[in-house]
Order: C-alpha cells, then sequence, then structure tokens
C-alpha cells in the first residue's frame, strides 16, 4: 500500500525554477497597474479614536448546537436574545472587505488571491446572514478595546494562523501593528504589538495541541502523538495569555503513531508497523479534552487571572478533482441553498463542539469556554479558496497540464473574515456578562462601559425612532457657505463619561453634557426632549466604524453635513459638498476613469481598479471630520425655450481634504508634506466638462472649508511635473512650489512631483449674517 502525500509538500521547492525564467517578466509586467494605484492614492490605515470606549453595538447570544435551529421570526440582536448563527445564507453584500490584498502587509502571500491575480472578485461581495438575525459588521475599535493590555493567543495549525492573519489585517485599519517575535521556519511563531492598546496577539504552530513530532523527509513518514500532554511550545506559556483560540483538525488525517505515557496505543494508517489501527476521531477527542483540562487548570492556579478559550470548528477543504490539476476548486459562487454537515467535516465538528460542551459543565465559574462554530458557514463557500491562485498570475502563459492548487485555506480578504466578526461577538457577550450595565431602556441597543477620566461628566441621550423624522435629501445649499464667518469649535470641551453612542436606526439625536461626578438617572436618560434637531446622515451611515467622536468632532462632523459651496458659471451652476454615502458608487467610477486615463491603463482593469478605489474611499470616509471628500454638481443652465425644463445635476469633479493629522496619509507621496497641515489631493474634473473653470472652484471650495476646519494656514498639494495646465492654475491660485522630486524618484516608477504650498489669508469672523439663497442648488 501506498502513503498518502501531502499535496502541499514541497510545494515552494518545485516550483523555483518556473517561477524565476518563466514568471518574473510577466509578474512585474502584470503587477505594476496594481502598484501604480497604490501609489496614486495612498491608502493608509486608519487613526484610532482617542476615546477609551465601546461603540454601539449588540452581542450576540452564542449558541452552537448539534440540533438544528429551531424556527421563528427573524428578531433584533439584545443582550438577552439567542441566535443560532451557525443556521442561515450568504447574502449579496455590496460594502465588500475592510481591506485588501494591498492595504494590509501582513497577509501571506499564499492568501492574498487579489495580488495574485485572481480575475472573479465577486467572491467578496457575500455577507453570512443567520436565519433568525444579523451579525454586526466587525468592529476594529470595540476589538482592540476588549484585548486592551491583554495578551491574545492562536495556537493550532495552518487555519489557526490563517484565522490570525485575517483578525491583523481588519484591526490594522484603525491601528497598525508592530512585529515584535518572530521564530521558527515559515514564521510558526509570531508576535504583534498593538502599541495604541498594548494588546499582543500570537501565533504558536501546534497543529495536534499535545505533544508531537511532526513527519520529515529524513525520519519516519508519520506523526508522533504524546495524547497525555500538551505542547509545551506553547503550553508552557500559559502563564502570559488571557485568552485562546483553538483551532486544528487537518493534521490528523495524516499518518500518525498514538503514545499514552510513552506507550503506543495504535495507529492511523501506519502499513508495516505493528499496532492496532484505530483511526483519528478519537484522537482528536482525546488530544481537545487534553488541552482544555490543561488550561483549566492553569486557569484555576493562577489566582485573579483568568484564561478564555475559544475553539474553532473544523474548516471543510472543497477539492472537487486532483490537487495539482486545474480546476480543483473552481466555484465562483457560494452555495445558495443550505448544505448539511454531514461525513467526516460533520463528524470533527461534533466532536470540537462537544468537548466544549463537556469542559462547560466540568469548569467552575471563572473558566470561560465557547465553541467558533464555523463549520456549516465554511462548508457553503466552496468559492473562497486560492485554488490556483496560491502563485502569481498561474494562468499568464496559458492552462498548463499540472497547476498546485489550494482549496484548503481562505483567501484574504475572503470568508474566513467571517469567523472573527464572530468571534468578536463571544467576546462582547462575555464582557457583557462581567460587566454592569446602565439600568436604561436603550441597554439593548447602547453598551456602557465605566471608564475613569480626569474630569467625570454625564451624558443625556433622547433618540427619536419616529421613521418619518429623515432629512430631505437635495444636493446642498442646507447652509450656504458664508466666506468671512469663521467656526469656532472649542478645543477644551470636556469629554463625556460616557461618549455618545448612535444607534444606526435612529433618525434624531440630542447631545447634553454637563459636569458631575454621578451616573445618569434612569429618568434623566429617557427623558424626551422638544423639537430635536435632525441627525446628520453621517452620523447614521452604514459605513462608519463606530468610532467615538468627541464633542468637538461631533461639532465639525454636523458643519460638514450643513456645509456648500455654490458657484455660478458661463455654462451653469457648480455646487460642492460632502460626498454622501449613496455618491459612493459615482464617485468611484469617476475616479477610476480618470485614474484610467491619465495611466493609459486597458480596460480589464476596470473591475480590480474600482474595487481598490472603493476600499480607499471606505478608509477615508470614516476618518470624517479630521478628512473628507468632496463632489460637485453640476447643472446646465436652461435655455429659453427650455423655461418649463428642468436640468439634472451630474458629478462633475471630486477632491480630497485632510484637515489634522488624524486625517492625514501615513504614507503620503513625495515630496512629503507636513503631516499636521491641510493637504489637497485627488482632484478630478469629469472629461466632458472640462474647462469650464470647475477645477478652480473645487480648489476654492476646499479652501475654504480648510479656513473653517482648521487652525493651520498652511495648505499643501502636489502637482506632477508633466501636468502643465493645473500648474499654472495653481500658480494663478496663489501656491508657490516648496520642493520638487529628483530624479531617482523615476526609479521607483512615479513621476516627478512638485510639493506645492499656499498661506491662506486669516479670516475675521463677521457677525454678520448670511442668509443668502443658494442659488441653482436646491
Amino acid at each position: 500500500m501506498g502513503t498518502i502525500i501531502n499535496p502541499f509538500k514541497d510545494q515552494y521547492h518545485s516550483s523555483q525554477s518556473f517561477l524565476t525564467k518563466k514568471l518574473l517578466p510577466w509578474t512585474i509586467y502584470c503587477i505594476l497597474p496594481i502598484a501604480v494605484f497604490r501609489l496614486y492614492f495612498y491608502p493608509l490605515n486608519l487613526p484610532l479614536s482617542s476615546i477609551d470606549q465601546f461603540p454601539n453595538s449588540t452581542p450576540i447570544t452564542i449558541k452552537p448546537s448539534l440540533s438544528p435551529p429551531s424556527q421563528g421570526n427573524e428578531g433584533t440582536l439584545n443582550a438577552t436574545s439567542s441566535c443560532d448563527y451557525t443556521s442561515g445564507k450568504w447574502v449579496p453584500d455590496k460594502q465588500g472587505p475592510l481591506y485588501n490584498g494591498t492595504s494590509c502587509g501582513t497577509i501571506k502571500q499564499g492568501q492574498n488571491c487579489i495580488s495574485h491575480g485572481r480575475p472573479d472578485l465577486g467572491f467578496l461581495q457575500w455577507r453570512w446572514k443567520p436565519n433568525q438575525c444579523s451579525i454586526p459588521r466587525f468592529n476594529p475599535n470595540t476589538f482592540l478595546q476588549l484585548i486592551q493590555n491583554k495578551h491574545i493567543a492562536f495556537v493550532g495549525d495552518s487555519m489557526a494562523r490563517n484565522q490570525l492573519e485575517s483578525l491583523l489585517c481588519m484591526l490594522s485599519t484603525v491601528s497598525t501593528p508592530n512585529l515584535i517575535y518572530k521564530n521558527g521556519e515559515d514564521n510558526k511563531f509570531r508576535r504583534w504589538n498593538f502599541p495604541s492598546h498594548n494588546a499582543n496577539l500570537s501565533i504558536y504552530w501546534s497543529p495536534f495541541l499535545v505533544q508531537g513530532v511532526e513527519k520529515s523527509n529524513n525520519g519516519p513518514n508519520h506523526n508522533k502523538l504524546y495524547l497525555n500532554r500538551v505542547d509545551e511550545k506553547w503550553g508552557s506559556e500559559l502563564g502570559t495569555i488571557d485568552q485562546v483560540v483553538l483551532s486544528i483538525g487537518h493534521w490528523f488525517l495524516h499518518p500518525a503513531v498514538y503514545y499514552d505515557q510513552d506507550s503506543v496505543i495504535g495507529c492511523h494508517y501506519c502499513p508495516g508497523l505493528n499496532h492496532t489501527e484505530i483511526g483519528f476521531y478519537d484522537v482528536l477527542r482525546k488530544a481537545l479534552k487534553t488541552t482544555l483540562n490543561a488550561i483549566m487548570k492553569k486557569s484555576e492556579e493562577a489566582k485573579g487571572k483568568r484564561i478564555d478559550v475559544v475553539l474553532t470548528t473544523f474548516s471543510p477543504s472543497h477539492f472537487e478533482g486532483e490537487w495539482d490539476k486545474a480546476g480543483a476548486c473552481p466555484k465562483t459562487e457560494p452555495e445558495l441553498e443550505e448544505k448539511l454537515v454531514e461525513g467526516m467535516n460533520g463528524e470533527m465538528r461534533n466532536i470540537e463542539v462537544e468537548e466544549v460542551g463537556f469542559a462547560k459543565e466540568k469548569s467552575d465559574k471563572g473558566f470561560r469556554v465557547e465553541a467558533l462554530d464555523v463549520t456549516k458557514l465554511s462548508l457553503m463557500r466552496p468559492d473562497g479558496h486560492p485554488g490556483p491562485y496560491m502563485y502569481p498570475f498561474p494562468f499568464a502563459n496559458g492552462v498548463t497540464e499540472r497547476v498546485q492548487n489550494d482549496c484548503v485555506h481562505w483567501c484574504l480578504p475572503g470568508p474566513i473574515d467571517t469567523w472573527n466578526e464572530i468571534l468578536l461577538e463571544v467576546m462582547k457577550k462575555w464582557n457583557l456578562a462581567s460587566t454592569p450595565v446602565q439600568s436604561s431602556p436603550f441597554h439593548r441597543n447602547i453598551l456602557f462601559i465605566p471608564t475613569p477620566m480626569a474630569t467625570p461628566a454625564t451624558l443625556s441621550l433622547s433618540f427619536s425612532l419616529d421613521p418619518q423624522h429623515h432629512l430631505p435629501h437635495h444636493y446642498c445649499c442646507a447652509t450656504h457657505f458664508k466666506p468671512h464667518q469663521t467656526l469656532l469649535f472649542n478645543s477644551t470641551t470636556p469629554l463625556p463619561k460616557y461618549p455618545l453612542l448612535f444607534h444606526p436606526k435612529s433618525d434624531r439625536y440630542i447631545v447634553k453634557s454637563s459636569s458631575s461626578s454621578s451616573p445618569p438617572s434612569p429618568s434623566s436618560t429617557t427623558a424626551p426632549e422638544p423639537d430635536p434637531e435632525p441627525a446628520s446622515p453621517y452620523f447614521l451611515d452604514t459605513l462608519g466604524t463606530g468610532r467615538f467622536l468627541t464633542n468637538e468632532e461631533l461639532d465639525k462632523l454636523k458643519f460638514l453635513d450643513g456645509f456648500s459651496y455654490s458657484q455660478e458659471l458661463e455654462s451653469g451652476v457648480l455646487c460642492v459638498r460632502v460626498m454622501r454615502a449613496e455618491e459612493m458608487d459615482m464617485t468611484i467610477s469617476l475616479l477610476a476613469e480618470s485614474f484610467a486615463e491619465s495611466m493609459a491603463m486597458a480596460s480589464a482593469y476596470d473591475t480590480l481598479l474600482k474595487f481598490f478605489i472603493k476600499q480607499y474611499l471606505m478608509e477615508r470616509r470614516s476618518l470624517m471630520p479630521h478628512a473628507v471628500t468632496l463632489v460637485g454638481f453640476f447643472r446646465k443652465k436652461k435655455q429659453q425655450e427650455e423655461d418649463d425644463e428642468e436640468e439634472e445635476e451630474e458629478l462633475a469633479g471630486t477632491v480630497e481634504v485632510s484637515f489634522d493629522k488624524r486625517g492625514a496619509n501615513t504614507s503620503p507621496p513625495t515630496p512629503t508634506p507636513p503631516k499636521n497641515s491641510p493637504y489637497i489631493c485627488n482632484m478630478t474634473v469629469k472629461h466632458q466638462l472640462r474647462r469650464r473653470g470647475i477645477g478652480w472652484h473645487l480648489l476654492k471650495a476646499s479652501e475654504e472649508l480648510i479656513s473653517k476646519m482648521s487652525s493651520t494656514r498652511d495648505v499643501y498639494l502636489h502637482c506632477r511635473m508633466i501636468d502643465e495646465a493645473p500648474f499654472n492654475m495653481y500658480i494663478k491660485a496663489g501656491y508657490h512650489v516648496v520642493k520638487t522630486d529628483t530624479i531617482l524618484i523615476l526609479l521607483m516608477l512615479q513621476r516627478r512631483k512638485h510639493l506645492m504650498c499656499k498661506k491662506l489669508p486669516v479670516v475675521t469672523i463677521s457677525e454678520e449674517s448670511s442668509d443668502e439663497e443658494c442659488k441653482g442648488c436646491s
């Protein structure tokens, strides 16, 4: 009999010659547009809110079950509701993932499907929807708050690493991690630190959890497992760990000999050895029992320190043919009908869920353990694996007879991001159970976590849930911009003890802050307020990250909601204001068209280009009010014979403005502008509407907004040396060249650029109120 061969064994070495001789030239050529895009838009990690509180979200009561879920109507999530998230379906999701293959630097190359040229990006546009509830979108700020001053360890095989790398990418959208430790081949032992929260995330390679000796080329062709003791590579560090996320399964399928107290008790697929074949199901159960008992014992011994445990259930593979031929996992869409978890997948999953249940019954109240039951939802995503795109552009020279496929691990971004959304809900449930909640009718929607502050204050919230109170949608001019009136923001506004949390379905808000050391009473929290102001659509925006806003930021956000700049041109009227969520798609199309034109990119890159731009705009939008994207709508003048006809507005241009260091790009273009100064970039005018002064007024609108939003007068922008017309416009507007790229910048595949600066005039506060109506914008 033959032996079972690991399809991924030595896959890198077998492809070295092919990669070097054939892939390198066209890989550089194909990645060039992506690299240029990166240099053009400069995506960055989002800065973290300075407020140490949790955003508005409601935890799911985690309820994995061995039996089918009970039938019932879908309910609203709250602190006491029960949700079996294991039964559901994948539904289309236009918003897509938090990150992409270029904005996250911790993705293992074998899972970076986008950068490796996977042409179908539809697999990114799906979201898991349980039958009876909804899982909130992942909020990286909340996760970081929950792990502040803690050490979270992912222990297991490559699926544990896959999940951790997904989590790192999601968290890095708000805070940049530092790699502080690495060891072992293929970086099997690594640790990252998030200095913003003094939080550590580690990966420990331990594919059996118990002590094991992995098979090697120079030794026996089977693994050795010692089922009575845990692997000391992670077990010896349990005292430093606050939470463990376990993930194992696939390595138990390999040939192995099993030991208990150094005595052989059996084996799995060991021809030629005089051992009893016992399979691997009971061995998996024994390994889990040993592991959970060891963690439970350590948690009981550590006085005042608790070790929480999450066990991620078995992740199915989706091989539909030979692993080294094209089409091994060819699906491009999820399974739309709910599938049964059966066979080996079901056995592995059931063992893991059962052992978690046994551990709960055995443990005292101080030990917390949950099963992260992702087997079914993962089974329904055969489209989420790298497949042949575990290597860059595998079909650049045509379809070859042999091509290696990875139908086990998951693309990043991809379906595995959902695992971490559920993980966050587990942690929120634990936090809710251990933290007193304010007695309030809003406690089901708002989670208050008291945090000591230097100046305590109370916050009174009043919400109106009346669906009739929607803001009227108009293009701009709700408040006409007053050029000589400076908006004053009080930088010394005291921070409330409980920062304002907005419920996503609320259409009104009122904020009242008063200095007090006592918490608000239920009556003061729920008292109705007369004539509340309508909420800004940016508070209700589904693209928000849940970041907390200070009172000063709230004032600025309200001002941005009403900001408008209007100018009558020879051929029509231009109205400029802040981009809204529903206008993102048209803005993406405009930017993609402009970028493709300037770089002479082929139309084949259009979908990929729009995807990157969308990710970038979502990241920038979440930085409001520290940065903003403005859009200009143009309405043609009516002809005399067309007095009764309304001319439609069309998107004419867009420009991006950052006001301070928190809104600045972490990786700005060269020459580098000061990060704490206002910066204008990505100005684009629709091709058919150029030469009408629209670019000039986008610039003027940006300057007007900066004069209100920033106390710094120096404004910076970049202009490529080859762009003569924009350069002349900037000179005419009063900008001067501060610095110019050296010729060496060409070696980085970038155009030479001027860094230009203008000192805005100091505006005076005018006591006169301007009640002018905006002309041409309604």
